[in-house]
């Protein structure tokens, strides 16, 4: 399964972290009725991005071994020292 975000929507957020940590914060609500908050940490190193996963009314759903797909094309706080791709591919691993 893939999550696509192709741009900020009026009640979504898209938020980016300090860049000397290279910490990415991302907050998305109003996604197909339901409230999910990621977070992305990347050592930026050859160590895989470590994600966590917290998600609210979707319970019944579970995640493994995916890949989120993030757009970066209407990121209103990106900062260009971040180097955020367009089409930036993430591991994304969940523990359940």
């Amino acid at each position: 399964m893939t999550f696509e975000f192709t741009n900020c929507m009026d009640k979504d957020t898209f938020v980016l972290g300090d860049t000397s940590t290279n910490y990415i914060k991302d907050t998305f609500t109003n996604y197909t009725e339901n409230t999910f908050t990621y977070h992305i940490e990347n050592s930026i190193t050859d160590f895989m991005w470590n994600i966590e996963d917290t998600f609210l009314n979707y319970t019944e759903n579970i995640f493994m071994n995916n890949v989120i797909q993030i757009n970066a094309f209407n990121t209103l706080n990106a900062n260009e020292n971040v180097k955020v791709n367009k089409d930036m591919r993430i591991d994304k691993r969940i523990e359940v």
